[in-house]
């Protein structure tokens, strides 16, 4: 998990950056979270990893914690909703699924 591309493109600078993305498969992330109890109570007893407060994402505290976490792969092509002004978006995108 990280916030930044991965692998990092160490190499963009030099040469064509489109080239170098279409030489990776990358995907989007689409976060859908599902604890176990015990799991939750756990992580939310766990002090914030080193890793979790430089990259702001709670998924690397599982994992600095040796909490294993299950990744799938599907087809499905979402939207983020991250500041205020994405929600006219979303809205807009619901009621085309509407008609």
């Amino acid at each position: 998990f990280s916030r930044r591309t991965v692998p990092y493109l160490r190499e963009a600078a030099r040469g064509s950056a489109s080239e170098q993305l279409a030489a990776f498969p990358f995907l989007k992330h689409v976060g859908i979270y599902g604890y176990l109890r015990e799991t939750l109570l756990r992580l939310a007893q766990l002090a914030p990893s080193p890793l979790e407060c430089a990259e702001k994402l709670e998924q690397l505290r599982a994992l600095e914690n040796e909490i294993p976490i299950a990744v799938v792969q599907v087809e499905y092509e979402g939207v983020g909703v991250d500041v205020p002004d994405d929600v006219a978006r979303v809205v807009e995108r619901l009621e085309k699924l509407k008609r």
